[in-house]
């Protein structure tokens, strides 16, 4: 653009003046910078070096000042490539042409480069913090193009920032580093469309022994963390001993993603320590949580919402206000053993996949596995692609066989009133009526008495109707003239109750015929 007397001229308009003036037989001008015109002017007057002149230094002095003046528009034009979060003072980011990502600096390295820029250009008396504040005040405003808000970056699902450029996910299209694809994460792996992995392919699909169906959704996890979408609202679960593969996986995967993964910990999502862990997030598509054992309260609202969630709170030290952007974190959890989970709606939220196989166990493991998969990453991320495409195509994971027993298993596992049921009873019609207060006495026998907290037949009521296990969900409360009573459900066989005068608990027969508690 070319300022004069406060009125912008484009450089379409200099041209179309210039043709006019040729036309009338006029020179056309040449002597106007159509970017930096006082910079230009400033300078080429400064050439004449007539200190002699009280005129020409007049003049000077007065060229100087609307450089001066104009100071943030040569700054734009030395970093066209800066940009500022609106509404935010103290953040700015600075592309590197070299890994084609935006790293954020502070306001006051912003500063910084005013500063060394004025005493470049020999502006050294001007040379101040309150000079260089205006002037990224007015950089700010006119520059209004540059404005970003804090999670406008890495946006686009359909493009994977790689190491060396960025590859469309669904054509395959390769394209250099540019700066007009905002990105703060690239991957550690170059692309390279004729890559294979064949160590990779040979871990997965056959040393840790896992069905076909189990192998196609770990590929469609993990052509899912490449993009931003959680739509899908899944946490793989991998579960397995020590040296099944589990972490080596999610190795690789992390690898692979470079900036775009976080780790936690479980822990870290509860209570004050999760305040500022929202900034971890932001521009993340993968959260692995590597636990040893993982305990009920670990799996509650804060990670589901992690899952499941639009939306990501986000708090910054230092930064006044709180922000919700956009989630893009797909979590994945390795353990060595199933969560119990206190929350009935993490169940729906599981994928879950056993590796059964210990490498340690049975004196195969390969210590530099990891090492040596790493030398063949582009591979895995072509594989990791072809996992996203397969998804995409099927609109949703690969159904696994017997998983939704299992998650029934784990329900029984996880809430002692589900255990209960699937350990004693069997669903039945409305006919089939059980005394509350049978069911209760039971149940405390079952659990060892309260265990320290205070348990009341409304308490257990109340828990026995919110249970999990879907094949009893028809159980429900009803009442006779003489008592409450649960209809839906009678005694397995093998099973029976055993009335001792003040409780009735229940009892089991083995199959010599011989009574057993």
């Amino acid at each position: 653009m070319w300022y004069s007397n406060n009125l912008i001229i484009n450089m379409s308009s200099v041209e179309s003046l210039n043709k006019e003036l040729e036309a009338v037989g006029l020179n056309s001008i040449v002597d106007i910078d159509p970017f930096l015109p006082y910079r230009t002017r400033y300078l080429k007057h400064l050439q004449a070096n007539d200190w002699g002149d009280k005129d020409w230094v007049k003049v000077l002095k007065i060229k100087r000042q609307e450089y001066i003046d104009t100071f943030h528009d040569y700054f734009a034009h030395i970093h066209p490539f800066l940009r500022y979060e609106i509404g935010e003072e103290k953040v700015y980011w600075q592309y590197d042409d070299t890994t084609g990502i935006y790293n954020e600096v502070s306001a006051s390295t912003a500063r910084e480069y005013v500063l060394s820029l004025l005493i470049h250009e020999g502006l050294k008396d001007v040379a101040t913090e309150a000079f260089a504040r205006n002037c990224l005040a007015r950089y700010r405003a006119v520059y209004t193009d540059r404005g970003n808000t804090y999670d406008d970056f890495d946006k686009d699902s359909d493009w994977f920032h790689a190491n060396n450029g960025w590859v469309n996910l669904k054509t395959d299209v390769f394209e250099e580093h540019t700066p007009t694809r905002l990105s703060r994460r690239v991957s550690t792996v170059s692309y390279d469309a004729t890559a294979v992995c064949p160590i990779y392919d040979k871990f997965l699909d056959t040393d840790v022994q896992l069905k076909k169906d189990q192998i196609r959704v770990l590929d469609q996890y993990s052509g899912v963390v490449l993009t931003n979408e959680v739509k899908y609202g899944k946490m793989l679960t991998i579960i397995g001993k020590p040296g099944s593969g589990k972490s080596t996986l999610l190795d690789v995967w992390s690898h692979v993603l470079g900036d775009c993964t976080t780790q936690k910990r479980l822990t870290e999502l509860a209570g004050d320590s999760f305040r500022f862990a929202g900034s971890d997030f932001v521009g993340k598509s993968l959260c692995w949580f590597d636990e040893v054992d993982v305990k009920r309260n670990d799996l509650g609202n804060t990670l589901g919402n992690l899952i499941t969630g639009r939306k990501t709170r986000v708090e910054r030290k230092g930064v006044n206000g709180v922000l919700l952007v956009d989630n893009t974190v797909k979590c994945v959890l390795t353990a060595n053993t199933l969560p119990m989970s206190s929350e009935h709606g993490m169940y729906r939220r599981l994928l879950f996949i056993p590796f059964t196989r210990s490498f340690y166990d049975d004196g195969t493991s390969v210590n530099n596995i990891f090492e040596l998969m790493k030398e063949e990453s582009s591979g895995i991320l072509n594989r990791m692609i072809q996992g996203l495409k397969d998804i995409q195509k099927m609109n949703g994971f690969t159904m696994i066989e017997g998983h939704d027993e299992y998650i029934e298993q784990y329900k029984a596992q996880s809430d002692t009133v589900a255990e209960f049921l699937d350990t004693y009873f069997e669903p039945a019609g409305d006919d089939e009526l059980i005394d509350t207060k049978v069911l209760f006495d039971a149940y405390e026998e079952f659990i060892g008495g309260t265990k320290g907290m205070v348990m009341t037949p409304q308490r257990f009521g109340k828990m026995l109707a919110s249970q999990p296990l879907v094949r009893f969900s028809r159980i429900r409360p009803t009442r006779t003239s003489k008592t409450r009573k649960w209809c839906g459900l009678r005694l397995a066989d093998g099973f029976e109750w055993e009335d001792t005068g003040t409780k009735t608990y229940i009892r089991s027969k083995n199959i010599s015929g011989e009574e057993e508690w």
